[in-house]
């Protein structure tokens, strides 16, 4: 499965990337998929995107501002469209889905215009 991400507010709006199964990290170290480093309330290692039994979950690795899905997360399940918030910076989820042998084209959530 491929997962994308899409930071549409915040210092880093406009960035768009793409990971595969290993889902990805957040935060301002440079280690981090998603690095955020001039966002000084980002932790080090803020949270992290991981797909586990076909789903996909949101955590967050210990950050001192929290991570939001609507509500605090404890490690819940994330689908397509869905907004994260890491401090200033909100990011939509996106996966793309597989069909028969090859992927198909990346879906658009309602209310997503480009």
């Amino acid at each position: 499965p491929h997962m994308r991400v899409e930071l549409i507010a915040g210092p880093y709006r406009g960035r768009v990337l793409d990971f595969g199964a290993e889902g990805c990290s957040f935060g301002r170290s440079a280690a981090c998929a998603v690095p955020m480093p001039t966002d000084r309330t980002v932790s080090p290692l803020h949270a992290r995107i991981n797909h586990v039994d076909g789903r996909w979950f949101l955590s967050d690795c210990g950050s001192r501002s929290g991570t939001f899905l609507l509500l605090p997360d404890e490690g819940h399940g994330i689908d397509i469209g869905d907004v994260l918030r890491i401090c200033s910076t909100e990011v939509v989820f996106l996966v793309q889905p597989v069909i028969g042998e090859s992927e198909s084209e990346w879906p658009q959530p309602l209310g997503m215009m480009h």
